[in-house]
């Protein structure tokens, strides 16, 4: 998730209070965003690369005909691939995090017409904790910050936080108030 450009006294959510004021924004990291292009450009590869297999063995049997059938259908894993690849980057990208000088606000996309706002009140805040696995999390500096909460209230989990250490900082210091109104 990369922090976002704050516009002073916008309502970045529909529960937003009039005297809460958006600390950071984030999404998720660049790579998480962009794996569903790499993901879609694999399987056209794939498939183009099995119907032309496909056409090489068959070649002569039906004529042009093959040719014609094995071009539509190579256009159409293309345009499938990219659609459905456009796709779930769009709900990746309508994952967003807020954190407000009252609240950690989850806004889930799971779906085009799907989403879920989870709010969670820094107050019930217990520990921020980071997971950072591999050698791509590592040296691209994302992972997951797991939030532990009071009581019976469920955890928060944000997958794919870019600069986990510096976003669990900025928790710690809003939950703390250090943090004077309007300044990030």
């Amino acid at each position: 998730m990369r922090p976002l450009r704050i516009v002073k006294g916008h309502r970045y959510f529909e529960s937003q209070e009039k005297d809460e004021w958006v600390i950071m924004v984030t999404r998720k990291h660049w790579l998480a965003l962009i794996s569903p292009f790499f993901l879609g450009a694999l399987v056209v590869v794939v498939l183009i690369v099995f119907s032309r297999l496909v056409l090489s063995t068959t070649e002569g049997l039906i004529g042009d005909l093959d040719d014609i059938a094995v071009s539509a259908f190579e256009l159409l894993i293309i345009m499938y691939a990219v659609l459905a690849s456009f796709g779930a980057w769009l709900i990746r990208y309508f994952n967003v995090v807020a954190l407000t000088n009252k609240h950690i606000v989850d806004v889930s996309q799971k779906a085009f017409f799907a989403r879920s706002v989870s709010t969670l009140a820094l107050e019930n805040i217990e520990d921020v904790s980071i997971d950072k696995n591999g050698f791509i999390g590592t040296i691209f500096d994302y992972g997951d910050l797991k939030i532990q909460t009071a009581g019976e209230l469920p955890n928060f989990e944000l997958k794919s936080v870019a600069d986990p250490e510096r976003v669990q900082r900025i928790i710690m210091e809003a939950k703390s108030g250090n943090f004077g109104e309007g300044k990030p």
